[in-house]
């Protein structure tokens, strides 16, 4: 495998572009942004373990045909680690672009992004606590 090699001026582009420190200039957006990708994490590691729960086993419950097909191949479980560490990679790389970002735009765009994904993945959540309790009663 060839390992990718980045010419100096390409470095230089992306020193310009990402700061090597908090680029805001007050810590209130700053905050807001790491109670964002806290939420957003704490929401796709309870969507994780609900999901778990309501499928109970059962993959035919499951409504995504490609999650389907993934816990059908290597099983649940390590299906629903997946998605989770997947999404965490996704809050990780919007909040680095989101606080490091020397552009205005870029970094509210991915403080926005960060704020949609938590929630979006908020909304997920109750949506499947409510499948829960309607199926506990």
């Amino acid at each position: 495998m060839t390992r990718l090699r980045m010419s100096d001026a390409q470095r230089e582009q992306w020193r310009r572009e990402l700061a090597a420190e908090n680029a805001w200039e007050s810590e209130t957006p700053r905050r807001l942004v790491d109670l964002g990708a806290a939420i957003a994490i704490a929401a796709a590691v309870l969507d994780a373990v609900l999901t778990y729960a309501v499928l109970d086993g059962s993959i035919y419950l499951e409504r995504n045909p490609i999650v389907e097909r993934a816990m059908r191949a290597i099983g649940i479980a390590p299906t629903l680690i997946l998605g989770a560490l997947l999404r965490f990679a996704i809050v990780a790389a919007l909040t680095y672009i989101a606080t490091r970002a020397v552009r205005p735009a870029a970094r509210y765009g991915a403080a926005f992004a960060v704020g949609g994904v938590a929630l979006w993945w908020c909304v997920v959540v109750f949506a499947n606590a409510a499948v829960v309790a309607r199926g506990a009663s």
